[in-house]
């Protein structure tokens, strides 16, 4: 349960309900190809689509959920189905809620062609204490409604307990990511 296959069309992907999300990013960057992924190279690639799915390349292609193309799936009373636009209220239900809906053996996936900028990225964390979260939030938030924001310019929030950072409250873990080859470093 844990194969990938491109189509020869080269512009989709089958993958297996039980693939981790490194090994899609893998497969897909050794065949000059890639798709939206999540942060997480350990976790299973299929569960953040039914869930939504915010992760690395969101910015250019949208959440995880809007790569897929269809679901094999198997309901509650053991039947299989295919899922895609031919039942379009399935469909848009098990992108976000499908969870709910029964079990993904397989998805097809959106996937595009890696071009030579996205070769060079970097990302950047950086700790701060509970006491500065809404402003560091605020400001991070501000970059993801600018007009102008660069599509590779992605960001994520990991609140946390430290007890290095304080051994009381819980602590705000921004990462920065972009796919330019400016510097995205420093403090907020």
């Amino acid at each position: 349960m844990n194969a990938i296959v491109i189509a020869d069309d080269g512009d989709t992907a089958l993958i297996q309900g039980g693939i981790l999300n490194g090994d899609v990013t893998d497969f897909l960057w050794a065949h000059d190809k890639q798709t939206m992924t999540t942060a997480c190279a350990c976790v299973g690639y299929i569960s953040p689509i039914l869930g939504g799915g915010h992760g690395w390349n969101q910015g250019r292609y949208g959440l995880a959920s809007d790569q897929l193309v269809s679901a094999r799936m198997v309901l509650a009373n053991g039947t299989a189905i295919t899922v895609d636009e031919s039942n379009p209220d399935l469909f848009w239900a098990i992108r976000g809620a499908g969870h709910n809906f029964g079990v993904v053996t397989e998805a097809e996936i959106k996937i595009y062609d890696k071009k030579p900028d996205v070769d060079q990225w970097a990302v950047s964390g950086y700790f701060y204490t509970h006491d500065k979260i809404e402003d560091v939030v605020s400001v991070a938030n501000s970059w993801m409604v600018m007009a102008n924001r660069s599509v590779s310019l992605e960001h994520y929030v990991v609140f946390s307990f430290d007890p290095e950072v304080d051994p009381v409250n819980v602590s705000l873990h921004p990462l920065l990511y972009s796919y330019t080859t400016t510097n995205v470093t420093g403090p907020l």
